[in-house]
């Protein structure tokens, strides 16, 4: 069986060919078109991938879709309603770099876009949209050899706003333990301050990772104040301090946040050691989540 993996509309697009339970090929779509990040369909990727072993859509018996959009509109009316009215900002202003409906849209018709490349006469398998901590957990259990595993998925948030997933797998099966729902999230939190120090969305965490080497624990306590740590390891963001949830990329933190820290840092203000120190902090508030 040939099974062809694909992930598109977010960002790192990318391509996988699973032959027989067999990985035969993985590829982000930025190798072969050159622009990095990218969110775009990734025909390189495909065309790669089937090349690894001489195959042609008509090969392939099935394809994975890492994200299932719609549970993702169902949440994100959810988070509309619940955050109402802060979350007008939202809809009001381009708060992300890939808005959500047309977004939605190009995930439903794969299909489309694959008759677009390939010719309308295409015989296209199945598209299966695994949610997306799924995608992930499967991504690290059915390559690492073990019959038995714990699986942890951190990340910002998936198609059904998990944002934290713990899973058990038993002879081939997954299935999820427990989970975190956004805004409350890891991932959330680390693009929130690496907003706020300058650096942007997608490109930002590994250079916040090695600006933390350079700091000190002068923000250590403070920052501890960003989340609430409770029980069976779950936590909960200060949603007066960090407003992702309201505004987006627009707008990360709040004003009680910059008049506790200060100003944001500008992407092309020079970096003191202030930007080093709280990049220390972060980097250690995100441990002890994990760890907790």
């Amino acid at each position: 069986m040939n099974i062809l993996g694909i992930s598109s509309y977010l960002h790192n697009a990318a391509a996988a060919l699973v032959s027989d339970g067999n990985l035969i090929g993985a590829v982000e779509e930025e190798r072969l078109n050159r622009e990095k990040y990218t969110n775009a369909f990734p025909y390189g990727a495909i065309d790669w991938c089937l090349k690894q072993k001489n195959l042609s859509l008509n090969d392939i018996d099935a394809i994975a879709f890492s994200w299932n959009p719609y549970p993702e509109l169902w949440y994100s009316i959810r988070h509309l309603i619940r955050y109402f009215p802060g979350t007008m900002n939202i809809i009001k202003q381009n708060s992300t770099d890939t808005p959500i409906l047309p977004r939605l849209k190009k995930m439903v018709f794969i299909e489309h876009e694959l008759k677009k490349h390939f010719g309308k006469k295409v015989d296209c398998p199945r598209i299966y949209r695994v949610k997306h901590h799924l995608a992930h957990a499967s991504s690290v259990y059915y390559e690492s050899g073990f019959d038995k595993a714990a699986i942890l998925v951190l990340d910002g948030l998936g198609d059904n706003y998990d944002s934290v997933s713990v899973w058990q797998a038993d002879n081939g099966i997954i299935h999820k333990l427990m989970q975190i729902k956004f805004p409350h999230s890891i991932g959330i939190l680390y693009l929130c301050i690496q907003a706020y120090l300058g650096f942007p969305d997608n490109s930002g965490a590994g250079k916040i990772m090695g600006l933390s080497s350079y700091g000190t624990p002068v923000y250590v306590k403070e920052f501890e104040d960003l989340v609430r740590l409770e029980a069976n390891g779950r936590f909960r963001l200060d949603l007066s301090l960090l407003q992702y949830h309201l505004y987006g990329n627009n707008k990360t933190v709040s004003n009680d946040f910059i008049k506790r820290f200060g100003p944001p840092r500008g992407c092309h203000d020079s970096l003191e050691q202030k930007h080093a120190d709280m990049a220390y902090a972060l980097q250690k508030l995100t441990e002890k989540i994990i760890m907790h």
